[in-house]
């Protein structure tokens, strides 16, 4: 399932191949990158839709700790990047990939571990804020 919401997107699927912890650049930034299978809700007979998935820094480190692995069910969320590449042929091509700001694993039975940003989706316990205060 991909949910796109006004500030980035989030996805649920299975995971096409283990995540795995790299350095790259001269500054040795962490990177990971896996894919994540997501299907329609309820609609199983189409081919899935393959997510892309890239953490940097703090965010990929939090990622590897996860231990992500081939065939888990994971969701993840970030900001949606498209960029462009050198394709086989020698020819200019565009690619897109979801740039991670946190990802969850669901193992069965598990505790799931706390995303690494903590506020992401709790409610907000404010009662200054009114239904009245909204335009619509």
């Amino acid at each position: 399932m991909i949910l796109n919401t006004k500030t980035g997107c989030m996805a649920s699927g299975n995971v096409g191949k283990d995540a795995i912890l790299e350095y790259k650049g001269q500054k040795n930034t962490p990177c990971v990158k896996f894919s994540v299978a997501c299907k329609t809700a309820g609609d199983f007979d189409t081919p899935s839709t393959w997510v892309n998935c890239t953490a940097w820094g703090k965010v990929a480190e939090f990622v590897a700790s996860l231990g992500i692995q081939k065939g888990e069910l994971v969701t993840v969320w970030g900001i949606v990047r498209q960029y462009t590449y050198t394709g086989r042929e020698g020819d200019e091509q565009t690619g897109t990939e979801l740039v991670l700001d946190g990802a969850i694993v669901h193992r069965a039975g598990a505790v799931p571990e706390r995303p690494i940003m903590e506020n992401a989706f709790m409610p907000v316990d404010d009662d200054s804020f009114d239904d009245d205060d909204l335009p619509f």
